[in-house]
């Protein structure tokens, strides 16, 4: 467990709190219920279940799902150029 300071600098703090602080005020982007320890993550959204990220999914435009496509397509081939460079 990481031990850091506060930025009050006055009294420590640990990962653990800051974590448990995350878990209590995050909500699932599809039903906005709390969002637990198995959160799901998918494109900077995180949801309650395996069960809210396919609803999300599905609801999804055949354009948004195309442009998520290209997206994914993007990063992939950059993080390939990364690896060669390495």
């Amino acid at each position: 467990m990481q031990l850091t300071i506060n930025t009050e600098g006055n009294r420590p703090s640990d990962g653990f709190a800051q974590m448990a602080s995350y878990l209590i005020t995050a909500r699932c982007d599809h039903c906005r219920e709390g969002v637990g320890v198995s959160e799901q993550r998918y494109w900077r959204m995180c949801f309650c279940s395996p069960t809210c990220m396919t609803a999300y999914q599905k609801r999804l435009t055949r354009e948004t799902k195309e442009k998520i496509s290209l997206l994914e397509m993007v990063i992939h081939s950059r993080f390939a150029k990364d690896e060669i460079a390495i």
